[in-house]
């Protein structure tokens, strides 16, 4: 690891492989954004607000990443390693499962199944959002409030 003035011998003490590096790294930073997310579902009361307070957090994810930028590495680890992509499945469902109970409090005559497609597959499109905006960074304030905006397009319509 340049630049941390760790002998790369030492990491690989704990951390026998580079798979295993940055499963770590991905799961540490994951929690963060996790966190956010449940405590943005905790406070929203409306269905209207739920893509706002998605595309602040994506907003959040993108601020955190500039400000880290070996993060980029770490969110493109899923699509180059299978049991980093497993991990990051896990944690999409997890979201999906935390979003899902949020919106069947905001949506109650909708259908269980569709709200949980629905919480999936928003979970699963924000990674690819994130990176997106982040190749794009002239456009990344228009991409995070589309999506937002398409999420609650989308919600509107549910039941």
């Amino acid at each position: 690891m340049p630049g941390v003035g760790v002998p790369i011998g030492s990491v690989y003490r704990f951390f026998p492989t580079r798979t295993a590096l940055i499963a770590r790294l991905f799961a540490e930073e994951m929690v963060e954004i996790d966190n956010r997310l449940a405590d943005a579902l905790a406070e929203t009361e409306r269905l209207e607000t739920v893509g706002a307070s998605i595309t602040a957090l994506l907003n959040d994810a993108l601020a955190l990443v500039l400000d880290r930028p070996w993060l980029k590495s770490v969110l493109n680890a899923p699509a180059i390693d299978e049991p980093i992509a497993l991990a990051d499945r896990e944690n999409t469902k997890t979201n999906a499962d935390r979003l899902a109970r949020a919106l069947v409090l905001l949506k109650p005559d909708a259908h269980l199944d569709e709200i949980s497609a629905t919480a999936l597959l928003v979970c699963h499109l924000w990674a690819p959002t994130v990176q997106l905006c982040l190749a794009e960074p002239e456009k990344a304030d228009q991409i995070a409030a589309s999506y937002g905006a398409m999420i609650t397009a989308h919600l509107r319509a549910l039941g």
